[in-house]
């Protein structure tokens, strides 16, 4: 398995093109392949995974929306964040200064490790 980048030109002030790694997909692999892959793995009807993984999300849901960080195993964590105004004193700050609600992802560990050792190709478009 390897992971596949393009070159990318980028502009600087001096007019100079110079160039950087940029990620490369072939494609999304849908929600209802991923069923398929794991009632295949399983020996599990299709509708069975459907129902554990729509269950599955709406605990994501759940747990975001009641404030709490969702760690999922040695894969990763989902948590919110915020973009907002700054203000000079915490009394001037209103809800109008938030510029957005946000949902994050954090790899755990182990799986920016094993990410790392993943090795990469260029392709060319």
């Amino acid at each position: 398995m390897e992971l596949p980048f393009t070159l990318a030109p980028i502009k600087f002030s001096t007019d100079k093109t110079r160039y950087y790694a940029k990620a490369y997909h072939y494609g999304t692999i849908e929600y209802k392949t991923i069923i398929r892959k794991i009632a295949k793995k399983t020996g599990k009807s299709l509708h069975e995974i459907k129902q554990i993984l729509d269950q599955f999300g709406e605990e994501l849901v759940d747990g975001l929306q009641q404030g709490a960080k969702v760690e999922l195993g040695t894969f990763f964590t989902l948590y919110h964040s915020f973009k907002s105004d700054v203000v000079d004193h915490p009394a001037e700050f209103h809800p109008d200064h938030f510029k957005s609600k946000e949902i994050k992802i954090r790899p755990s560990k182990q799986l920016k490790r094993q990410f790392q050792d993943i090795p990469v190709y260029q392709v060319d478009i």
